[in-house]
């Protein structure tokens, strides 16, 4: 048998009435322990080494496989994620980024647009970026990406704007003030929200993979080649020396195929990443599949949390 693999992807994990929803939209606890209930049940829950070797070696696997990873080095998946798997002798991957590594740590964008939206919610928030921006024009939406299947039009109109629309300098001028005036000292932040590099460490050594997801999570495709390196060089070393691997993969920040393009697709391996991975919605075929366009299904994509075919056989579905 030549089976796929379904590769899943999550973020945050944490109660859900921890936030408010508006902002961060996390999966519980008990929600990620019974999705791995169901998937053990119907798959083999893989590591990192047993999806490239296959990979390698440009064949499937022998039943229904899966690969569990996890993106933006969140401190949930320290308290959460990596609890779990031990518990069940089982690994993932855990894509970081480097500004949140530096001391002091550094918020990502991202993060600081979901932890704004949380607190203040879409339309406060939106206001609050118009009045900071008062004087400077505001982009064109038309070219804007239709991204956000989850949230309804006020988040969307929010995050196609932080995200894909405001040049960076602008971008990140008024997220900078607008956390220190609404959620206080950032660094403090930064270091209750990602995994700390003895974190990273422990885990490594529990037996986690962990690949990297760029310095600042930019959408890469917005970028000229010398910012692309910018965010992408040093990943592979840094990686390296917090985890002892050898080889290191990628994500790619929000990982829609027009976040990236092909001066990011040749760079990657130039710089030393062995594959890298996307929201593509598909199975990941190792036999056929180019090794930096590997798709990804959001968690929320896969049952038990969906009743949607998704191009799953007959053992996966519900």
């Amino acid at each position: 048998m030549n089976s796929p693999c379904w590769i899943v992807f999550y973020h945050y994990l944490r109660p859900s009435a921890s936030t408010s929803g508006r902002g961060i939209r996390a999966l519980s606890p008990q929600d990620f322990a019974q999705q791995l209930d169901w998937l053990a049940q119907h798959a083999d829950i893989v590591d990192y080494n047993a999806f490239a070797s296959a990979f390698a070696r440009r064949r499937g696997f022998a039943r229904p496989a899966v690969l569990l990873t996890f993106d933006d080095g969140v401190l949930d998946h320290f308290e959460v994620a990596y609890v779990e798997l031990k518990r069940r002798g089982l690994s993932g991957v855990f894509f970081l980024n480097g500004d949140p590594l530096e001391e002091p740590p550094r918020l990502l964008n991202v993060h600081r647009t979901h932890l704004l939206l949380d607190e203040l919610g879409a339309a406060s928030l939106l206001g609050e970026v118009r009045r900071v921006l008062s004087t400077t024009a505001m982009p064109d939406r038309s070219e804007s990406p239709q991204v956000y299947r989850y949230d309804g039009e006020p988040e969307q109109v929010v995050k196609r704007l932080l995200n894909y629309e405001l040049p960076y300098d602008h971008l990140d001028r008024v997220l900078t003030e607008l956390v220190a005036k609404h959620l206080g000292e950032e660094a403090a932040i930064a270091r209750r929200f990602y995994l700390s590099a003895p974190d990273v460490r422990g885990m490594a050594l529990g037996g986690m993979t962990f690949g990297y997801h760029t310095r600042r999570h930019r959408v890469l495709s917005r970028l000229d080649e010398a910012g692309q390196i910018e965010e992408l060089a040093g990943g592979v070393a840094r990686v390296r020396e917090l985890t002892g691997q050898q080889t290191v993969p990628f994500c790619y920040p929000y990982g829609h195929s027009q976040t990236f393009d092909a001066t990011t697709i040749r760079l990657l391996p130039e710089l030393g990443y062995e594959m890298a991975f996307t929201t593509g919605r598909r199975p990941a075929r190792p036999d056929a599949d180019a090794p930096f366009e590997i798709p990804r299904f959001d968690t929320v994509d896969l049952p038990p949390r969906t009743t949607a075919d998704l191009g799953l056989p007959q053992e996966l579905r519900l």
